[in-house]
């Protein structure tokens, strides 16, 4: 997708079911094949980052496990936290304990809503 700021082998296109922002984690649609959308919680099990946004039923391009790209800050996030997504989309540092989805690690520090480079790693962690 024309200008992506997403560095990975591994992006691939889904159908939007409902707008997409941008450097959003992004779920599986659980009633359609090859569709996303946006987490309704927070450590939800995601596909990886929307590296474009767009409106309901447009496709788009998503950033799963190994590559490089963008995320929106939801809270504090210090450069090497693991990060899990938050309600709406967002990351926010994972949880310490309990079943955790991680989605990325922080390679840089953010505020709430700011963006940050983050290194999707896409994982579930038990602690």
């Amino acid at each position: 997708m024309a200008g992506s700021n997403s560095v990975n082998q591994t992006d691939i296109t889904f159908r939007a079911n409902g707008a997409i922002t941008r450097y959003y984690c992004v779920i599986q649609d659980p009633t359609a094949d090859g569709e996303a959308l946006l987490p309704t919680a927070d450590n939800m099990d995601c596909l990886g980052i929307a590296i474009d946004g767009c409106a309901d039923n447009e496709l788009f391009a998503v950033c799963m496990g190994g590559g490089t790209t963008q995320a929106v800050a939801s809270g504090s996030i210090s450069r090497g936290d693991l990060l899990m997504c938050a309600s709406g989309g967002k990351v926010k540092t994972a949880l310490t304990s309990g079943t955790i989805n991680i989605i990325a690690r922080a390679l840089e520090d953010a505020s709430d809503g700011e963006q940050l480079k983050v290194q999707v790693l896409h994982s579930k962690a038990p602690y």
